[in-house]
């Protein structure tokens, strides 16, 4: 058996997150570039299309990124976790497959918020609040879900970032009550 075979898929993740980091230090817009292509280039298979939102959204730990490109990486992602119905995301018995379905399709968005630079986080921030509050405008379930949700109860990742989308579910209620009121 050669070495190459032993090596593991997230060995290969972070290599491409390397490559990225070197594209971006040697080429102006390296990393620019290559979330565009990204983007573009996204197959249509849901599973195969997180995992390269994934991908981007891990980028965001590594690369400092231009608010549209941030913007358009949220974009993507938040499209992605809109298509899964209401019904399936509140479901109290919901079935194995469904659930894996909803956690592959919900990593990217988690990723980009849970992991991204300092740099990147306000720009993330902003990019799910207005796309968030668009689709909440146009009474979308699932983004209303998503929004009331965005702080979780049961955090894995560090207090600070948790504190984080917790100050940004209390903006996302201001907003709303400034609309209703005003």
């Amino acid at each position: 058996m050669s070495y190459v075979h032993t090596w593991r898929v997230d060995t290969w993740e972070v290599v491409g997150e390397i490559a990225a980091q070197l594209v971006d230090q040697r080429v102006e817009g390296g990393a620019e570039e290559l979330v565009q292509t990204i983007l573009n280039s996204a197959p249509e298979d849901p599973v195969r299309r997180s995992s390269m939102l994934t991908f981007a959204g891990r980028l965001l730990a590594h690369v400092s990124l231009s608010p549209e490109s941030v913007a358009a990486v949220v974009d993507a992602m938040l499209e992605q976790v809109l298509q899964i119905p209401i019904e399936a995301r509140c479901s109290y018995w919901p079935d194995g497959g469904l659930c894996e379905q909803i956690r592959i399709w919900d990593s990217p968005l988690y990723r980009a918020m849970y992991s991204c630079s300092p740099q990147n986080l306000a720009y993330v921030h902003r990019a799910i609040l207005n796309r968030l509050g668009v689709a909440i405008s146009d009474r979308h379930p699932v983004a209303e879900y998503i929004a009331y949700n965005l702080s979780p109860h049961l955090v894995r990742e560090d207090v600070a970032r948790a504190d984080h989308w917790a100050a940004a579910d209390r903006e996302r209620a201001e907003r709303e009550i400034v609309k209703t009121c005003g």
